[in-house]
């Protein structure tokens, strides 16, 4: 299979409120085709204030998929949280997951909302594991896709 890695940036989200929806279809859409041509895996989280997403699969392809939301206009300060090369893939079976990370992905109990940007690169990959990997019975805790 080659190489494989896997990424996870932050971004502040840039669209109007009022645009948020059809934008974020639109990204999913766009992400689902590309993604499953660019043989890449992955899941994007949002609320009004930030995305954050995971990207597995060819490091090329992952590098070329990042060039392009760097240039999209409907992010902002852009960090990336964590690259590392990995030997099996989180989610095989989505090219892209689409998640509202409001209601379910909170870094501790005490979070009111949905705000990553002050959390560690572990805290993050804990949230995601938490909130979009199956349960042991069977289960994937997503709240849209």
């Amino acid at each position: 299979m080659g190489l494989l890695i896997r990424v996870v940036y932050l971004s502040e989200v840039n669209i109007a409120s009022g645009d948020l929806l059809p934008q974020l279809r639109a990204i999913h859409d766009v992400s689902t085709h590309h993604n499953r041509e660019a043989d890449i895996s992955g899941v994007l989280l949002f609320s009004h204030r930030f995305f954050v997403q995971l990207l597995e699969g060819p490091r090329l392809r992952v590098t070329e998929t990042l060039g392009r939301i760097l240039a999209d206009h409907r992010h902002d300060n852009i960090r990336l949280c964590l690259a590392r090369e990995v030997h099996a893939r989180m989610f095989r079976s989505w090219s892209m997951r689409l998640v509202n990370g409001d209601p379910n992905f909170r870094l501790n109990d005490t979070q009111r909302t949905f705000d990553p940007s002050l959390a560690t690169a572990d805290e993050i990959m804990e949230m995601i594991e938490r909130g979009c990997v199956p349960d042991g019975q069977g289960r994937t805790l997503v709240a849209a896709g």
